[in-house]
């Protein structure tokens, strides 16, 4: 049961995670979202964010501009 729970919480995590990694797409540069995020590197962080929205960070940003 703890296995499903901790990847439960994990889950949970990376979703808030990359809900905020959106916000923070509005201010500031895809580098920099990814290092405030505490992502070990950038294209991790886009392989995560892509997963989650079905696109890079980096049409997101063009999405919202």
């Amino acid at each position: 049961m703890l296995k499903h729970f901790d990847r439960a919480s994990y889950t949970l995590y990376q979703a808030l995670r990359t809900e905020r990694a959106r916000s923070l797409l509005r201010e500031k540069n895809v580098t920099e979202t990814a290092m405030e995020l505490s992502h070990s590197n950038v294209s991790h962080f886009s392989a995560a964010f892509q997963r989650r929205f079905g696109y890079t960070p980096s049409k997101s940003q063009r999405l919202i501009l």
